[in-house]
């Protein structure tokens, strides 16, 4: 193959990058929308819960509450929110007003996930029936090799 052609056949061969809302994205910028223009920059929850940046945009809680069931899931993502991030927590403290919750860590078979090294933590409680999350925050999370404390999860829901 001659350089010409080689040259060619590269430009036109696609990264493995994404374009994500008209820009490059690699993962090396602030998620925030100061970074993206007025209207800012949207990932969308794969659980179908609320997205809550945390270390600085690297990570993602996605918040999945079911007020009816009482059940609550967290789930660690990417700063996309499109890959699970694990962490070696074998449970996650939700506070909730004078409410205290501990979202066990969840194995998974099909992702090779164990207690200890997971990216969801899960929990059924009477007390989360008919709650709303305003107001809750995550005790402690330790992830992307630093320790955040007091995490605002809630909004109004």
């Amino acid at each position: 193959m001659n350089t010409r052609a080689l040259l060619l056949c590269l430009l036109l061969t696609p990264g493995c990058s994404h374009d994500h809302d008209g820009h490059g994205h690699d993962h090396d910028h602030d998620h925030g929308a100061a970074a993206h223009g007025e209207e800012g920059h949207a990932h969308t929850a794969p659980h179908g819960g609320m997205l809550v940046p945390v270390g600085g945009g690297g990570a993602n809680v996605e918040v999945v509450h079911d007020a009816e069931a009482g059940t609550l899931d967290l789930f660690l993502l990417d700063g996309c929110a499109e890959n699970p991030l694990r962490c070696a927590q074998e449970s996650l403290v939700v506070q909730l007003g004078d409410a205290r919750f501990e979202l066990p860590a969840r194995a998974s078979e099909l992702t090779g996930e164990t207690v200890g090294d997971t990216s969801q933590f899960s929990l059924t409680d009477e007390g989360l029936k008919g709650a709303t999350l305003g107001g809750a925050e995550l005790s402690v999370l330790e992830i992307l090799g630093q320790r955040l404390e007091a995490v605002a999860l809630g909004g109004d829901e």
